[in-house]
């Protein structure tokens, strides 16, 4: 007599959804054939690091509950890790760390999760019958417990206007990814009550450069000339732009830390069940169809060009390994028991 044996269905994320309805293309060379650049746009880049440091954060405050001092310390070690990285990126992103932690140190709350991944069958909500093709996954970035309620924590790093009314709260009524991240922690056997949004304000300031030419006053018998005032006469040092970074964060906190609820009301998380449901059947049925088109219309956003711009404009080619490498797995931020 033989066992079947279960059949792993390849992962289904919220990554790869927001891929697809941004543009089937993209979608097909990012998590169909597994290409990624290697060049990191520096915002990108930076937001990674960010997301290290605070993982590295959290995760002390889980095992060392009574000990602030230790989860800023596993921070900026975190930080030291990255030597590759750009000094002055590093820089910005232990100020905004140790501003966060400043913020919210003494926050109330039992940190009961930190990047915890989850793997659950992709349900029908119509029918409550489970897809043959995918299986539904992602990580959370942490789960606490506050005033006695279990809440999901999702981090982000954002140069939008977060504040209380802004397009950027409104926009999260309809962001797949809470709803699926309170659906992941429910089958992880916690009875979430939402989503604690955790959001950090990016800096924009750049380090300063001396100036091409220096201006110099006229000068007089009594006093020789000299470079007119406010000029950048060196280039600024990563400890000289640090110090301005913090002055500037310090005197707007709110600007830079926020931490607010986001809830699901039944209706709403139906709905998001069907938009990841039909996401899931309208990839099946273009690799059914071996049709990927383009959209043109999302070549640019968020002020930079898609990555694989150049080769759907046949002027780079995929295989060039100066430009893309190909990925271990379609989702590299799973596990490799979770990734294909």
């Amino acid at each position: 007599m033989s066992v079947r044996l279960p059949v792993r269905l390849p992962v289904l994320t919220t990554s790869a959804t927001r891929a697809y309805r941004a543009c089937p293309r993209l979608y097909w060379f990012s998590y169909e054939q597994g290409y990624r650049p290697i060049y990191v746009d520096p915002n990108r880049r930076f937001g990674t690091l960010g997301h290290c440091g605070l993982e590295a954060w959290w995760i002390a405050r889980k095992d060392a509950p009574d000990d602030p001092e230790s989860w800023i310390a596993a921070a900026m070690s975190e930080l030291e890790k990255h030597n590759e990285s750009d000094p002055f990126e590093r820089a910005r992103a232990e100020v905004l760390l140790m501003g966060y932690h400043a913020r919210w140190a003494e926050e109330p709350l039992e940190v009961l999760a930190v990047e915890r991944e989850f793997n659950a069958p992709l349900v029908n909500p119509a029918t409550g019958a489970a897809s043959r093709t995918w299986s539904f996954g992602g990580k959370i970035d942490a789960i606490v417990r506050l005033d006695g309620e279990v809440w999901a924590v999702e981090h982000k790093t954002s140069a939008e206007d977060f504040s209380a009314g802004s397009d950027y709260r409104t926009r999260l009524l309809l962001d797949p990814q809470v709803s699926n991240y309170l659906a992941g922690c429910r089958t992880l056997g916690f009875e979430v009550k939402g989503c604690l949004y955790d959001v950090i304000g990016k800096p924009l300031q750049r380090p300063k450069k001396k100036v091409a030419e220096v201006k110099m006053t006229k000068g007089s018998k009594k006093e020789p000339p000299r470079p007119c005032a406010n000029q950048q006469l060196e280039d600024e040092t990563v400890d000289e732009y640090r110090e301005r970074v913090a002055a500037f964060v310090a005197e707007r906190p709110d600007d830079f830390f926020a931490r607010f609820k986001v809830v699901r009301l039944g209706h709403e998380a139906r709905e998001a069940a069907f938009d990841i449901w039909q996401a899931g059947v309208q990839i099946r049925e273009a690799r059914n169809d071996t049709v990927w088109p383009r959209n043109p219309d999302v070549c640019k956003r968020y002020g930079r060009s898609c990555d694989f711009l150049g080769v759907c404009t046949g002027q780079a080619d995929i295989n060039d390994p100066t430009r893309f490498r190909v990925a271990a797995t379609a989702n590299e931020e799973l596990s490799g028991a979770q990734a294909s």
